[in-house]
């Protein structure tokens, strides 16, 4: 009798164990909608004209292609090809590899990590190379600094550099260096930024190349987002999100910028891919190196790093 059983509550489990990850991401999914749609509905109904005319002349450009690509991912969620069109011993190599999950290495891996890594220091490179419009018509990677926020990261930079923590201020006259995020009160002198992205630049400052500090910071973000495709779906899905992230406009422009940004960014993204990695072995380890990533983030933008960690804090809080 008891072995008649078995079968049947083997299968339901198996049914609930399929479900429940369709229904977290469910859930996920309707609350970003809800989120966004939130946000839309209020453009949309305070812009002129018609259906069609409110509908592009209220979109909010933050959130719109957030509101596309949760429509786009809903109606492909359950479409998955079963193989790649392949031939040939090489092709078939080629796609399991492609299909292969995370925690199987080789090779190819190392090969994605340099290709994404190459990748992303020829976007920015190229990016600098590019002139502007203007007399002599520089190159970018030329020009100073064009926002006041790099000028306080680079002041905090040497400041860290000459192995100080702020710089007194001058003694006759200090209301003559007052600038933008830059505290000059009561004798003291220094930025006003948190201390996470003059640390990172300091080494960089020192060497006098600012920039590849930047750079650098594009690199680990294009890696860690390699390695987080790989641990979610697959080393094809990695490399897919690594080069799409090594070649994205934005990220080759923000490297090119002294701003909190790509520090930033760095340390949410190794943060993510310590903490999946450390989901699918349980090595304590990897949950300390996910960590620093964190806390590297915090120390830029502390929001922001907040924000990124507040999922993965509630997971925490539910498994412990």
């Amino acid at each position: 009798m008891s072995d008649s059983k078995t079968p049947g509550i083997s299968d339901e489990a198996g049914r609930g164990g399929r479900l429940r990850p369709w229904l977290s991401w469910s859930i996920a999914w309707a609350m970003a909608l809800l989120f966004v749609l939130r946000i839309e509905w209020t453009g949309w109904r305070s812009a002129p004209g018609g259906v069609i005319e409110a509908a592009l002349i209220g979109i909010n450009i933050d959130t719109a292609p957030c509101l596309w690509c949760l429509v786009l991912g809903v109606l492909l969620a359950g479409w998955r090809p079963r193989r790649l069109p392949v031939a040939g011993a090489r092709g078939h190599r080629l796609a399991n590899w492609w299909t292969t999950p995370a925690g199987r290495g080789g090779v190819g891996v190392g090969v994605s990590v340099i290709l994404v890594a190459i990748v992303s220091l020829g976007s920015s490179v190229h990016v600098a190379s590019r002139p502007v419009a203007g007399p002599g018509t520089p190159e970018l990677g030329s020009l100073p600094p064009g926002y006041h926020d790099e000028y306080s990261y680079l002041f905090q930079a040497r400041t860290f550099v000459a192995g100080e923590w702020t710089n007194p201020g001058h003694p006759d006259a200090p209301r003559l260096f007052d600038q933008m995020h830059v505290l000059n009160e009561n004798g003291v002198f220094a930025s006003r930024y948190f201390p996470g992205v003059g640390t990172w630049m300091a080494p960089f400052v020192a060497w006098g190349k600012p920039v590849w500090g930047h750079y650098l910071a594009g690199v680990l973000t294009a890696i860690a987002v390699l390695g987080i495709g790989r641990e979610l779906a697959g080393n094809g899905v990695g490399l897919l999100a690594g080069l799409l992230t090594a070649v994205a406009p934005g990220m080759a422009l923000f490297s090119n910028l002294l701003l909190s940004h790509h520090p930033t960014l760095a340390g949410a993204t190794v943060f993510v891919y310590w903490f999946l990695r450390m989901q699918r072995t349980g090595i304590p380890g990897y949950g300390l190196l996910a960590g620093m990533g964190l806390s590297l983030a915090m120390l830029c933008r502390p929001l922001t790093a907040a924000a990124v960690g507040l999922p993965f804090g509630c997971w925490l809080a539910w498994w412990w």
